[in-house]
C-alpha cells in the first residue's frame, strides 16, 4: 500500500499531525506499535499551560500561544464532528511559587499576551477555598483550562477515521527502505508500506529508531507517575502548582496529582512510595484530600531532551523524512501549532513560526541505499 504521509506513532503529536495533512487533501497512515496514545499522551494531565512557562525556551512559549489562541475553536468542532467530549474546561490556574520571579513573569504574560495576575488574601480564599491556610499569595492566570487527555485521544481518534487516515495499531517498525537518501518505504510487523515521506512522532521511542535504519536523536524516557483521587465536584476549582507539583480538578469530581520526575529507561512500572509521595504534596495543599480515597495510580513516559525545545521539520539529511517529537511535558499545550506548523513544512506552506527555531540537531545520518 502507497501513501501521501505515514506516521510514526499515534499519540498527541501523530494523531494531531495525520487530521491536519488529510485535511490538506493527503493519503496518510499511522503506525502504533502498541494501542493508540497509551504510551504517553493518554497520562497527561492536559494543563493548556506548560510547568512555569516563563522558564521555558521563547520557541516553545510561541507554539504555546499559537495552541491557546487556536485550541477553542478546533476543540468545538472536533466535539461537534464526533460527538465525543474532550473536555476542554477554563477553570483558571494558580502558580503558588511564582513570587521570586515575579519580573520575569511580568516580562512574560506581557509578550506572550497571557492574563496573569498576582493575587492574596481574600480574592485567594474566594478563588479556591479550599487551599492550605499556609499559602496567602499566587499568580492567578484565569483563561488557562485543560483537556482530559483520553477523551481528547478518543475524540482525534474518530475524526482520523473519519478523514479515512489509515491507522494500523499494535503494527511494529521492523525497518526503512533507503535509496539516495531518500525513504522509500517502511518495513512492519503487518508488511511493507511506500510513502512520499514519512514523519516521526513516536514520543519517548523516537530516540531509539536507529535501529530500524533511522538516525539517532537526542530524545529519551522521562517517567512521570501520577495519582488521582475521587472528590465531589467543585471541591477544589482551579488548576494549583507549587514546587513542581500540580492539582488538576476535573468535571465529574476527580482530582489529579502530578507527577514524578524519572529517569529510568522505558520502565513504567508504579511505585508506592512515589504515590505516597504524591499524596502528601497533594494533601498539603488541600487538607481536603485527607478525606478522599485515592482511586487510580498510574505512569507514562515523556519524551525528554537536553535543549528543552522540540525536534520539528526536516531531517537536514533526507528530504522526505519529518519530525515532530521532543516535547517533554508539553506535548498537549503544544501539540495543535506543533502539527501545523510540521504539515506546513511537509506541503511547503508558509509556515507559521520559524523552522529554524526548531531543527533538527544533526546527529547522525541515515542509512542509504538499504533495500531492506
Amino acid at each position: 500500500m502507497s501513501y501521501d504521509v505515514i506516521i510514526v506513532g499515534a499519540g498527541i503529536s501523530g494523531l494531531l499531525s495525520a487530521i491536519e495533512l488529510a485535511d490538506s487533501g493527503q493519503k496518510v497512515c499511522i503506525i502504533e506499535k502498541n494501542r493508540l496514545g497509551r504510551e504517553s499522551s493518554w497520562a497527561g494531565g492536559g494543563i493548556l499551560l506548560p510547568i512555569y512557562p516563563w522558564r521555558c525556551p521563547d520557541p516553545v512559549n510561541a507554539l504555546v500561544t499559537w495552541s491557546l489562541r487556536h485550541y477553542p475553536e478546533f476543540l468545538t468542532t472536533l466535539h461537534t464532528d464526533t460527538n465525543i467530549d474532550p473536555e476542554w474546561l477554563t477553570c483558571g490556574h494558580l502558580i503558588l511559587d511564582a513570587e521570586p520571579d515575579v519580573d520575569v513573569v511580568e516580562r512574560w504574560s506581557k509578550r506572550f499576551l497571557v492574563k496573569a495576575e498576582y493575587v492574596s488574601g481574600e480574592k485567594l480564599k474566594w478563588l479556591e477555598p479550599g487551599l492550605s491556610d499556609q499559602h496567602i499569595k499566587a499568580l492567578w492566570a484565569p483563561k488557562i483550562g485543560q483537556i482530559r487527555s483520553p477523551r481528547l485521544l478518543q475524540a482525534l481518534a474518530a475524526k482520523a477515521r473519519q478523514l479515512q487516515i489509515k491507522i494500523l495499531e499494535d503494527t511494529a517498525l521492523i525497518g526503512v527502505r533507503t535509496n539516495d537518501r531518500i525513504v522509500k518505504a517502511v518495513r512492519t510487523s503487518g508488511g511493507d508500506h511506500a510513502a512520499g515521506c514519512i514523519l516521526i512522532t513516536a514520543g519517548a521511542w523516537s530516540g531509539s529508531l536507529e535501529q530500524y535504519g533511522l538516525p539517532h536523536m537526542a530524545v529519551r524516557p522521562v517517567k512521570g507517575q501520577m495519582i488521582q483521587f475521587q472528590t465531589r465536584p467543585d471541591t477544589i476549582r482551579t488548576i494549583t502548582l507549587y514546587k513542581d507539583h500540580y492539582i488538576i480538578p476535573r468535571k465529574n469530581g476527580k482530582v489529579l496529582a502530578g507527577s514524578s520526575l524519572e529517569h529510568c529507561g522505558f520502565n513504567k512500572t508504579t511505585s508506592e512510595e512515589v504515590a505516597t509521595t504524591l499524596r502528601k504534596k497533594a494533601i498539603s495543599l488541600f487538607p481536603v484530600l485527607k478525606s478522599a480515597p485515592l482511586i487510580n495510580h498510574w505512569a507514562g513516559l515523556r519524551p525528554g531532551n537536553d535543549r528543552q525545545t522540540p525536534f520539528i521539520g526536516q531531517h537536514p539529511d533526507c528530504r522526505n523524512l519529518f519530525y515532530n517529537t521532543g516535547h517533554y511535558r508539553n506535548g498537549i499545550v503544544t501539540g495543535l501549532a506543533s502539527a501545523r506548523l510540521c504539515s506546513d513544512m511537509i506541503l511547503g506552506r508558509p509556515p507559521i513560526l520559524a523552522p529554524a527555531d526548531y531543527a533538527w540537531e544533526q546527529t547522525g545520518s541515515l542509512v542509504r541505499n538499504n533495500a531492506g
